[in-house]
């Protein structure tokens, strides 16, 4: 059990990261080059901890078999989305690879040793499996 005292901790601490990083995000734009499926359920419980973005070269050959990178946003487990990577995850897209980009269940919503992710993730999957 969380105290409302971390509670709130976490609560001042996300206000104030947030107020820091609404400038970067905004500045953050998809280049012409570069492909991104958005919001993909990766467990369909209608949760938005539970979605996810593939970023690829926009003209990558259908069924081109692309090296992947998964990415979990930072914060300390209490901040964050997949939102605060794209720059680099579309940069990464842009040398070549297939860059996943998900969110998790964050503290104070979970707390350990429940998981922030589900351990039901897929391990492998098809680098362009929505075409």
């Amino acid at each position: 059990m969380i105290s409302q005292e971390a509670r709130d901790l976490f609560a001042a601490n996300v206000k104030a990261m947030t107020a820091g990083d609404a400038a970067h995000l905004a500045s953050q734009l998809l280049p012409d080059d570069v492909s991104r499926l958005k919001d993909i359920a990766y467990v369909h419980d209608g949760d938005a901890a539970h979605l996810l973005d593939i970023y690829t070269l926009a003209d990558a050959e259908e069924g081109a078999a692309l090296p992947v990178i998964v990415d979990f946003h930072g914060g300390g487990l209490y901040y964050g989305n997949k939102e605060n990577n794209e720059c680099r995850d579309m940069l990464l897209a842009r040398q070549g690879f297939a860059v996943v980009n998900a969110n998790y269940r964050l503290v104070p919503s979970v707390s350990f040793p429940r998981p922030a992710w589900p351990m039901r993730w897929p391990c492998s999957m098809d680098s362009r499996p929505w075409r």
